[in-house]
Order: structure tokens, then sequence, then C-alpha cells
């Protein structure tokens, strides 16, 4: 009996892995042409035997149609499962206040979280929160040594900004970088308040 159980379990991630290499490719158009609507589809499919990058990927594309709360909803069941870029994308939700209210406390706690797990991403995010002083108490040390580490790992991202901060083009006046990132999110939050 715990046989068959082992070979249904199997095969629901094989199936699960297939179909998330198909939605992948009609994705990316590697080797089909770029379909957004099949890839959506296939990874819903792959979603349904509990692939947690596909439940990822769902997140990115309901975020790119601006169906924040889709978003999130997948994004949450793919960290239930573990996914440390999941978990990344939600502490970018809270820090944008997309489909919730801006909370840097908790967006930090999701970065943390999803360093954890392996998010180079969510390194340069918090080092981000860290170089600035937003939600944090400016650090310029810890903001570096998460650029240099996520840069380390592959983070082209950290690279960029750990060379720019390394030879002084990371604006150094924290008041404007802070000033420029909060009329950023006010027009976001307003352009978001126009379209609904």
């Amino acid at each position: 009996m715990d046989t068959d159980k082992t070979e249904i379990i199997l095969d629901n991630e094989v199936k699960g892995k297939t179909l998330l290499l198909l939605a992948k490719d009609y994705y990316m158009g590697k080797g089909v042409p770029c379909n957004r609507q099949i890839a959506k589809k296939f990874f819903i499919e792959s979603a349904t035997f509990g692939n947690d990058m596909a439940m990822y990927m769902l997140a990115r594309i309901y975020e790119e149609e601006g169906n924040y709360i889709e978003a999130r909803k997948w994004a949450l069941e793919a960290s239930k499962l573990g996914n440390g870029e999941a978990v990344c994308f939600l502490g970018a939700t809270y820090y944008f206040g997309e489909g919730v209210e801006c909370d840097l406390t908790k967006a930090k706690e999701c970065f943390e979280e999803a360093i954890k797990l392996g998010s180079t991403e969510a390194m340069c995010n918090l080092g981000k929160m860290y170089y600035f002083g937003y939600g944090v108490p400016q650090n310029y040390d810890e903001s570096l040594k998460l650029f240099d580490e996520a840069a380390k790992s592959g983070n082209l991202d950290a690279r960029k900004f750990l060379n720019c901060a390394k030879i002084g083009h990371v604006s150094t006046n924290i008041k404007n970088g802070r000033k420029r990132l909060l009329s950023y999110l006010k027009k976001r939050k307003q352009n978001k308040d126009e379209e609904q």
C-alpha cells in the first residue's frame, strides 16, 4: 500500500516539474513563441501538483498584471513550501505596499527569512534598506556585507550596486535618496489608486 502512495506522489511530482518546464518555455519564448497566457495555464497546472516554483511564477505573473491580491495568494502558498524567492516577493509587497499596507518591519522580516532560505534577491533588498536607512537604522557596513554576499552568489543587481557604492556613485546624501524613494512610492500608490 505504501509503495502505491509513493508512486502516486512521485508521478505527481514529475507531472508538476514537466508542466513547469513547459510553462517556462512559453514564458521565455524558448523553442516556442513567447505566450504568457499559455505559460500561465501551465504554471497553474504545475501548481496544482504542489510545485512551489510554479506558484512563485504565478505570483510574478499576477503582479505583472496588477492583480496584487492573487499575486500574494500564490506567493504565500509557495512560501509555505519553503520557496525563498516567494518569501522575498512577499517582503517586496510589504516594502512597496502592493496588495497590503506598506510595512517596512514586515518587509525586513520577510527579507531575513528569505535570506535563510537562500534568496540573494532578499540579500540585495535588505542591503538597500540598510544602505539608505529605510525602515532600519542606516548601516553601511551591514549593507555592503549583504551586497557582497549576494554578488558572490551571482546576483547581478547586488554586484552593480556594490560596485557603484564602492566607487561613490550611489548618493551618500541619504536624505535625498530617501526623498526620492518616498516620492516614487507615493506616485506609485497614486497610480494604483487611479487604476482602481
